[in-house]
């Protein structure tokens, strides 16, 4: 029926809609571009943080360890570029508790800008550099003398940020490291030409609309997470894609769109390349792992000290709706796609029923043809697990 063909498609952008309801939105634009509390432990949190975490409890500051096994940088094997790139990189396994981001800019011919900002950890550890400097086609010259051991290197679709000891961050937060591409603005870099040509992406997601957030996977590999942007709505992310990069022979191998259908399939294309779970439900679920972080670090600047003990840490009802859609302080969105005479459809998103362990979500779609055929469609029902945030599909997964 041609109904629950519309349902089914729309299902795909539900699951990657980043606030409200805008899934219909989604939907549209793409057919029109054409598609007193105990000591939290470190374990409890690593799952869904994607980070290491060491409570002191003498001064009750938590503190980022390492990122987890995977997102560990691997001994750099790509060659170097004798070419500035601008545009914003980002930290490998990017997070709100993993935030650090690199923006090169062009002042004119040989002038540009750098900005680094990076933020740590529960306690908001703080690093930045910010200078304009100069690049003669070997060496690259910071303006600010504060600088003048800091060594910045380019590969394809990365930058390198080095000086010795610390200085310029708080704890675990030096602006130092590598930053991998994300996003070069309306001028694609030539890596993200050839990435966004494997993925088939359409042109009216390029030029600055699609997202790119690097995954270390192995020594030689990293997963690539491509989210494209609506034009109207540059918070709604339309599509995901993922892809496997082999700096190696530096080739890009397209693994698939991301969908609520083809998440077990693309599960076990992960699996085959020794990728953690931890790592793969980052890929394949990043606004779900990114809104938890979100709220456990809310939680913990509220004063909230269950975090990482599954015994007492539990998101309420509303947290968990949030994870899922974005929406806060809310159990239930729709929006209304029915036309002036009542025909067309309602897509709504409702907590149908939680226990202690989980919250139900039902998302569906009331579809009314005419006076005489008026239906629910189900598009996907969601378990929220109240202790670690995770999400799974009931019926795909």
């Amino acid at each position: 029926m041609i109904m629950k063909a519309t349902a089914l498609k729309l299902a795909s952008a539900l699951t990657i809609a980043s606030v409200g309801f805008p899934a219909p939105q989604a939907f549209a634009e793409k057919e029109t571009e054409i598609r007193s509390q105990p000591t939290p432990t470190g374990e409890g949190i690593t799952t869904s943080l994607g980070a290491k975490i060491d409570w002191a409890s003498d001064t009750k500051i938590v503190r980022t360890l390492t990122s987890p096994e995977s997102a560990k940088p691997p001994a750099p094997t790509l060659p170097l570029t004798d070419t500035i790139i601008t545009g914003t990189f980002s930290y490998p396994w990017s997070n709100p508790l993993n935030y650090g981001k690199a923006v090169v800019s062009k002042l004119d011919n040989r002038r540009y800008h750098l900005h680094v900002s990076v933020v740590q950890g529960f306690s908001h550890n703080m690093g930045e550099l910010d200078s304009d400097f100069t690049f003669d086609g070997t060496a690259v010259v910071f303006s600010d003398p504060e600088y003048d051991k800091v060594t910045m290197t380019f590969t394809e679709n990365s930058i390198t940020i080095d000086y010795p000891g610390y200085g310029f961050g708080g704890n675990n937060a030096e602006p130092k490291g590598t930053f991998y591409l994300q996003n070069s603005g309306i001028e694609d870099a030539p890596f993200l030409t050839k990435l966004y040509d494997g993925l088939q992406i359409h042109e009216s997601y390029r030029q600055g609309f699609t997202d790119v957030f690097t995954y270390h996977v192995s020594e030689t590999k990293e997963a690539l997470l491509v989210q494209s942007r609506s034009s109207l709505n540059r918070s709604l992310v339309v599509v995901e894609y993922l892809a496997i990069y082999d700096k190696s022979t530096q080739n890009i191998e397209p693994i698939g769109e991301i969908s609520i259908y083809n998440k077990r399939d693309l599960f076990k294309k992960l699996e085959t390349l020794s990728a953690s779970e931890e790592l793969v439900y980052e890929l394949l679920n990043k606004q779900y792992a990114d809104r938890f972080i979100e709220l456990q670090m809310q939680k913990f600047d509220n004063g909230d000290r269950t975090l990482g003990d599954p015994d007492l840490f539990q998101l309420t009802e509303t947290e968990a709706f949030y994870i899922v859609t974005g929406a806060e302080e809310s159990t239930s969105i729709s929006e209304n796609f029915r036309n002036q005479d009542n025909i067309g459809s309602i897509f709504r998103t409702e907590i149908d029923h939680s226990n202690a362990n989980s919250v139900t979500i039902h998302i569906y779609e009331l579809v009314r043809i005419d006076q005489n055929d008026e239906h629910t469609s189900t598009i996907d029902w969601l378990e929220v697990d109240r202790s670690s945030g995770r999400v799974k599909s009931i019926l795909f997964e």
